[in-house]
């Protein structure tokens, strides 16, 4: 079952710069979990946790939606990527039709199977 969230539950903007909150509204660094980024109702990328060790998905989710609004001169740990940048032009995402999906597991390859089809 997925979890729904907008930007502003894991995240604020300080200026251009996309920070990771303090409260967030589920604790995800370091979660097991499958996560989506959805733009509008159309799911544009499913991600999972552990190809990140340190933070999880909540790192990988930052630098995705940095890309996906353009931000990428003000966030300097951001390197633009090809992928994004399609996404980018295709869909026309801003912060507001932006929302993360998340379904916490402990059976990532298998979910991430499941949800990538």
């Amino acid at each position: 079952m997925t979890k729904w969230y907008s930007i502003k539950d894991f995240y604020y903007f300080e200026g251009k710069r996309l920070r990771h909150s303090k409260t967030p509204t589920t604790k995800w660094i370091k979660l097991k979990c499958v996560y989506k980024i959805r733009i509008g109702d159309k799911i544009v990328h499913v991600g999972r946790s552990d190809t990140c060790r340190k933070h999880g998905p909540a790192e990988k989710v930052r630098k995705a939606i940095v890309q996906l609004l353009g931000l990428e001169a003000h966030n300097p740990s951001v390197a633009a990527t090809k992928l994004w940048r399609e996404i980018r032009l295709r869909h026309r995402p801003n912060s507001s039709n932006i929302s993360i999906g998340v379904i916490k597991t402990n059976a990532i390859a298998k979910t991430y199977i499941q949800e990538a089809i």
